[in-house]
This record gives structure tokens, sequence and C-alpha cells, in this order.
């Protein structure tokens, strides 16, 4: 197999395949903008946003405040890119939704029980 003409920082022999200048891509001297611009474009694709979205003002220790900090990371993690993770976290996220409408749906329930027993 022949390999790129070009050598490593080490100095050993690069064992990239060459193009027909005889340099690989990460090497040709002739492609340095095609680098320069795929680098570029690799950082933004790796760059990781921060949320505009303000922490939601919700008191977390109550099923209603759960529910509206769960609404507020759906609907942050909606817009995301479609993939599998952002599926995953979507139905995680319903998931807990649910498991928290429950236990404020039972709460509310021994309240108004408590609320009779009281004036009963």
């Amino acid at each position: 197999m022949i390999h790129c003409k070009a050598k490593t920082s080490s100095g050993a022999p690069c064992n990239a395949k060459p193009n027909a200048s005889g340099f690989c891509f990460a090497h040709d001297p002739e492609r340095k903008r095609e680098r320069d611009a795929a680098r570029k474009l690799g950082g933004k694709h790796r760059k990781r946003g921060v949320s505009g979205t303000p922490f939601p003002d919700a008191d977390t220790k109550t099923a209603q405040g759960l529910t509206a900090f769960l609404d507020v990371l759906l609907r942050e993690t909606w817009v995301l890119e479609a993939s599998i993770a952002r599926s995953r976290t979507l139905a995680y996220i319903v998931s807990v939704q649910k498991s928290v409408l429950e236990v404020g749906e039972i709460e509310a329930r021994i309240s108004a029980l408590e609320n009779l027993n009281r004036s009963g």
C-alpha cells in the first residue's frame, strides 16, 4: 500500500492513503483552505449551546411545580435536532411527568378526604 509522502509531528511516516498529489488530505498543502473550512465546521458542530431559557420559576417541591418544570424541559428538548437520544429523553420526561401527575392526584384526594374528615 502506498502512503502519504508527509511525516507526522513525531517524524514518523504518515500512514494515510495519499491523493493524486502524493499527500493525504491532512498534509496536502494545496488543500489547506478545505482543511480549515472542515475544522471550522467541525468546531461548530461540537459546540454545546447554553439554554436561552431562564430557570423556570417553579416550586419543585410540589407536584404542580414539578409539572411546570418538566414542561419546560420537554419544550427545551423538543427543539433539539431529531435523534434517538432526543426521543429517549422526551419519553423519559413524559414518563416522569406522568408519575408526578399521578402523585399529585393522590395528594389532592388525600387532602380532600382530610378536609371532609375535619368538617364532619
